[in-house]
């Protein structure tokens, strides 16, 4: 057993290294971007995403399925042949209704195929994945012109990425691509695109509720300043009416029992269906070893408040930067104090960052800030497939030492990120401030000029 986990370490170790090696070289030397014929650039993406097209259908057909993909399996089969009123009456409501009918379409496509669910599923997801590494594209040819395919490429070179969706069966690549794009909505300040996403992302998985601290406040403070109080009362009403209708054929025998706000009941079980100090998630609690460990109610509590007032914080030094990218790094933070500090958090929840620290690193050009992101990406990976052994052999006592050690090394990487992302934030004050000054001093130049002028007798009337 210790010699197979040891293959397992190097070999993991030894991806995460060389993606991390890679992310710095096309950041620092824009390798891909450099290239200016448009010919040679799609030959390069496009053998690039076939290459890993063809890795994720060997994936799934092939390796062996996580035991939540028969979950998934069991829930789609179960509505295909049920419908929906009972089903959250029969399992726990560990999901939304959008993310249920995937797994019901997906079911019923393995029943008429005759092929494996789990490697439809798994397709399906790697299918995704690859519509995302495109939008990531997109959106990076608006804001980050110097650097567009080298943020696909990182993108798509992630292993992660490919490892959730393709291996693994998560759906956590999807939170990832509406990241991304919430993020790019909330920016150019498109509010019906932006609602539109948010909802969506609700229906198929609560687990985007990570950004909500900071984007309740950063819309706070945009409907204050731009007087926006009618139209985001519409569009919130718009946003709870939609969002209860698409529960609403799962709500019927609730309502007929009595309790048309079972919807409540219903979301607080997503959002604290775990317990634990932390799901194998390497942060602040696996490093004190307690991992997989059940939390005190008043810790969690605990926690609950001091990821609100460290939001509340990064929401208010936000507001006040005049960094240009300021908003991104909000994001970013926001997601990272989630992960590290809050409790019941899965190894996969700071993937959703990835493709917005790639952003960043494109934008800002920041050495230390590409580096300690290449750590992130690459530690993310060790994460994942560290939480797979975790589950699918229970070495537990084998791993625990490794898994605080590695803990520790990720908690260290996100403060040195961290520090950088204060700087940036403090940096576009500091720019503006030094602009300011300039203003004035040119200002005060000029009135000096004019009084001598004045006193020369000759200001022209």
């Amino acid at each position: 057993m210790y010699f197979t986990l040891a293959i397992i370490l190097v070999a993991v170790l030894a991806v995460g290294v060389a993606h991390a090696v890679f992310t710095q070289k096309v950041f620092s030397e824009q390798i891909v971007d450099r290239v200016k014929t448009q010919k040679i650039k799609k030959i390069v993406i496009g053998s690039v995403l076939g290459a890993i097209a063809l890795l994720c259908v060997l994936f799934a057909c092939f390796l062996p399925y996580h035991v939540d993909l028969s979950y998934y399996q069991k829930w789609g089969d179960w509505i295909c042949a049920n419908g929906l009123s009972t089903f959250y009456q029969t399992f726990p409501p560990d999901y939304p209704p959008v993310f249920l009918y995937v797994c019901a379409a997906l079911s019923w496509l393995s029943e008429i195929t005759g092929i494996q669910y789990q490697i439809i599923y798994r397709l399906f997801f790697s299918l995704v994945y690859g519509a995302s590494v495109f939008v990531v594209y997109a959106i990076a040819n608006k804001v980050a012109y110097g650097h567009k395919i080298g943020i696909a490429l990182v993108y798509a070179l992630t292993p992660a990425i490919v490892a959730d969706g393709s291996v693994w069966g998560q759906s956590d690549v999807i939170v990832a691509l509406f990241a991304v794009v919430l993020w790019f909505f909330l920016q150019s300040e498109k509010w019906i695109a932006f609602f539109g996403t948010l909802l969506a992302a609700l229906l198929i998985k609560t687990q985007i509720i990570l950004f909500a601290p900071v984007i309740f406040i950063w819309l706070i403070y945009k409907m204050i300043k731009n007087k926006l109080y009618l139209k985001f009362i519409l569009y919130a009403v718009a946003f709870i009416g939609l969002y209860y209708l698409m529960y609403l054929p799962f709500g019927i025998n609730y309502i007929r029992e009595g309790d048309p706000f079972f919807i409540f009941d219903l979301f607080l079980g997503q959002v604290g269906h775990y317990t634990y100090y932390s799901a194998n998630a390497m942060n602040f609690w696996s490093a004190l070893g307690l991992n997989l460990t059940e939390a005190y109610p008043a810790v969690i509590y605990i926690s609950y408040g001091v990821v609100a007032v460290l939001s509340v914080i990064l929401a208010v030094a936000v507001i006040r930067s005049h960094s240009d990218d300021k908003l991104l790094v909000a994001c970013i933070l926001q997601l990272m104090i989630v992960f590290f500090i809050c409790v019941s958090m899965h190894e996969r929840y700071l993937l959703p960052a990835i493709p917005l620290m790639l952003f960043l690193c494109a934008k800002q050009k920041n050495k230390k800030l590409t580096f300690y992101t290449a750590c992130i990406i690459s530690l993310q990976f060790v994460n994942l497939i560290f939480a797979w052994i975790y589950k699918a052999n229970d070495w537990y006592d084998a791993i625990q030492g490794i898994y605080i050690i590695l803990s520790l090394s990720f908690l260290v990487v996100a403060c040195l990120y961290t520090v950088v992302c204060t700087r940036i934030l403090r940096q576009g004050k500091q720019n503006d401030t030094d602009q300011n000054l300039k203003v004035d001093k040119h200002n005060t130049d000029k009135n000096e000029y004019s009084d001598a002028e004045v006193g020369n007798g000759s200001v022209i009337l």
